[in-house]
């Protein structure tokens, strides 16, 4: 796994908000990009968004580190 995702991950489970928001900001792009084509509405693309993103947060207890962090994210959509 990407050392600054591992540590970030880490991180957010501790209770850092701030390493959560980089996790975000480091993957929003290719979350957005996924996502671009179940609605082409942006309203409803920013939400599906968001979704994924408190979906992983919740998640992130079972996220075992076996495979790149970017591919587990892309599986919760």
């Amino acid at each position: 796994m990407d050392e600054p995702d591992s540590s970030d991950i880490a991180a957010t489970r501790a209770g850092n908000a701030a390493a959560y928001k980089r996790l975000i900001r480091r993957h929003e792009p290719s979350v957005a990009r996924q996502l671009w084509r179940f609605t082409r509405n942006r309203q409803e693309h920013e939400e599906l968004i968001l979704d994924v993103f408190v979906l992983a947060y919740y998640s992130l207890g079972g996220f075992a580190g076996k495979r790149p962090f970017a591919r587990w994210l892309s599986s919760l959509h």
